[in-house]
């Protein structure tokens, strides 16, 4: 019996380390003198014990440390038949969503989807069609009845979706939906929600999510319309309609290290217009960098800590800070109840068949992808057609990653966000590790402040 491979550990301080079982999801701090002995076990196939080390052996038994490489082994593989069902049973959920045109009336200052203003106005301008919309209802109509598959939600997007001029398809949509059964998402820049609010009420809306940068001043550099006009006032009339229809708002405030100070601006706005203590309604930071490039993830680990304690400052509550720290959660979860969690071996939808479905008769897994037919994994018409790529990406799980298979972290992050290895490698195989150094550098070390150092301390 020997100290296991799959261990991660990290120093928080100068007294303790965290020790992460990423065979059992178990959590445990450890002081210097205890880890510097783990240490020298590690190279030995079976710990020498004394009577100082006799309780630290024990409790490294009872918490999973220490395990034969068969018990390891058998672990690990017990894990992964229990991930291939739940897999296939995931995939069941079909999460589909409408990209029902690439045409917006803003110019955000950060955009991910600008390089697609280089196709044209008139290729940005082009409307998903009612038979497109009767095409890919069907289509999800047969998988339902002959694959068993099951269709809940579907969400809205784009481009910006609520467009005036969109209105007759959004309305189409949601009323084939509706016959349906099922419920929407709806990402949109909240321009018009206040002419949309009186249409969406009708209808089962999950959620709608719209993006605040800011106080005025702030999010009017951002965020402005093609005319270049600032848009705060006229989203928060929107928002505002919206909450009088008890709709289910989600604020979205993009944030810089820059920007980040101005929030509690925002925040007082909210405040005098009633909005921050309605239940309808959810605030939440996310840095502008996050998804896009790995490169700026030293940059995003600070603007994730910035946030972390900004939160704080703010009051949220813990159910809102989870929004922010959703891609954490289960660890937030162990250090706040002790309790262990549940390995992570994929990182999104894209791995259980989310299908996006653009105007121009395309199938895309990602949001971040849409609108660069290169990465399309198939298209709908004439008729529902899927390539090769379709299976790599749903075959994207920490057991077919090369690199993830002996790395004790892949629990963690389920392989991580594959765009950016996608877009420089051409590799969906790949790794994307660079969530893993915002979690070691700014989140466990928030974590093990916020929850597990108090208790310490008393």
């Amino acid at each position: 019996m020997s100290i296991i491979s799959n261990l991660l550990e990290i120093p928080l301080d100068d007294e303790y380390i965290l020790l992460i079982n990423t065979l059992n999801g178990a959590v445990d701090l450890i002081n210097q003198p205890g880890y510097q002995v783990i240490q020298d076990w590690k190279s030995l196939d079976h710990p020498i014990l004394t009577e100082e080390t006799k309780d630290l052996y024990n409790f490294l038994k009872e918490r999973g440390y220490l395990a034969t490489p068969e018990e390891e082994a058998r672990i690990k593989e017990e894990w992964m038949v229990q991930f291939r069902h739940s897999l296939i049973e995931a995939q069941k959920k079909l999460t589909p969503m409408f990209v029902i045109t690439y045409d917006c009336n803003f110019r955000c200052k950060y955009c991910y989807e600008k390089t697609l203003l280089k196709k044209g106005s008139s290729w940005m301008n082009k409307v998903m069609t009612k038979e497109q919309v009767d095409k890919i209802y069907n289509y999800l109509d047969d998988m339902c009845a002959k694959e068993g598959k099951v269709v809940e939600e579907i969400s809205l997007y784009g481009g910006e979706p609520l467009l005036l001029e969109n209105e007759e398809i959004v309305h189409y949509i949601l009323k084939e939906g509706h016959q349906r059964g099922v419920s929407f998402n709806i990402t949109t820049n909240g321009y018009t929600l206040d002419h949309y609010s009186e249409i969406l009420k009708d209808y089962q809306i999950k959620g709608i999510q719209v993006t605040v940068d800011g106080p005025l001043e702030v999010h009017d550099k951002y965020r402005y319309t093609k005319r270049g006009e600032g848009s705060y006032t006229k989203i928060m009339k929107g928002i505002e309609a919206a909450s009088e229809y008890r709709l289910p708002i989600r604020i979205r405030s993009n944030v810089s290290i820059e920007s980040l100070s101005n929030i509690d601006l925002l925040i007082e706005d909210l405040n005098s217009r009633g909005l921050t203590h309605e239940k309808n309604i959810f605030f939440y930071l996310a840095p502008i960098a996050e998804g896009i490039d790995s490169k700026e993830s030293n940059c995003m680990s600070d603007i994730f800590r910035e946030i972390c304690y900004k939160y704080e400052d703010l009051g949220f509550s813990k159910s809102v800070m989870d929004q922010i720290l959703n891609r954490f959660s289960q660890i937030a979860k162990v250090f706040e109840t002790g309790k262990m969690w549940a390995p992570k071996f994929i990182n999104c939808e894209a791995s259980v068949g989310k299908l996006i479905f653009d105007p121009y008769d395309m199938i895309y897994p990602c949001g971040i992808l849409i609108g660069e037919e290169q990465y399309a994994i198939g298209r709908y018409l004439p008729e529902i057609e899927f390539n090769s790529t379709y299976n790599t990406w749903i075959n994207r799980t920490i057991e077919n990653i090369e690199k993830c298979r002996d790395c004790s972290a892949a629990v963690l992050c389920g392989g991580g966000c594959p765009v950016d290895p996608l877009k420089k490698t051409g590799d969906l195989m790949q790794p994307n590790c660079s969530y893993m150094d915002i979690l070691i550098k700014t989140f466990i070390p928030f974590f093990y402040n916020k929850f597990l150092k108090p208790k310490l301390l008393k």
